[in-house]
């Protein structure tokens, strides 16, 4: 059944309750929908689902991906040491438990992370390099996919809006040439928070995507 969902929903927003996790304070779902490509705000059926996990000091620390029906598919799992904020590495999991993969992580004298290296869990090959640039606010505007090699396959590049909301996606060939490109528009923001709840992706005036994100803390 075709769904309909209108920017004053704002009620998507915020739940106040304690997450059952005690490690974790945060947790963001959002809910990737297709949507019918016509003018109309209409969604048809959920594609995915993916949950980010926060600890007390608004740190990632897990990133789950799900079937459209809630069903784990994967999770990547942050590594740190010590007390630092930043991840040192990651792991990524099938929904049985099986690591798949991991990552690698460098980062700069800001604390922005500059690279990350992925390799095989079964054997340690190095699989793929990202590469990331960022903007002097700290929102990260570029992304390099490049092979084991180091040489350059696809990039994406980020915009952002004067509050540091993503507001564009541009999906470019190693020679350059644009393959895809994505606008985007909030249409729900959580009353309390002004935080957006509802985001929609255009191509051109033709509506392509729509998010919508519930925050618990």
């Amino acid at each position: 059944m075709r769904l309909v969902i209108f920017s004053f929903f704002s009620f998507y927003a915020f739940v106040a309750c304690q997450n059952p996790n005690p490690g974790v304070a945060k947790t963001i779902k959002t809910t990737f929908f297709s949507v019918e490509g016509t003018e109309a705000y209409q969604v048809d059926t959920i594609q995915f689902i993916e949950k980010e996990l926060f600890d007390s000091r608004d740190v990632k620390i897990e990133h789950h991906y799900l079937f459209a029906d809630g069903n784990l598919k994967a999770k990547e799992i942050y590594e740190f040491t010590g007390q630092s904020k930043y991840a040192k590495s990651s792991y990524y999991e099938d929904f049985d438990g099986n690591k798949l993969s991991y990552y690698k992580f460098l980062y700069d004298e800001k604390g922005n992370r500059v690279s990350s290296h992925a390799f095989d869990a079964s054997n340690d090959e190095l699989l793929r390099i990202e590469r990331y640039s960022y903007n002097e606010n700290g929102d990260r505007i570029l992304k390099e996919v490049r092979d084991a090699t180091d040489v350059l396959n696809r990039a994406f590049t980020f915009g952002y809006d004067k509050d540091g909301n993503q507001n564009s996606l541009t999906v470019s060939s190693a020679e350059g040439k644009i393959l895809f490109r994505e606008d985007y528009k909030i249409i729900g923001r959580d009353k309390k928070t002004n935080e957006w709840v509802e985001m929609w992706g255009f191509v051109g005036a033709t509506p392509n995507s729509c998010k919508v994100r519930e925050i618990t803390r």
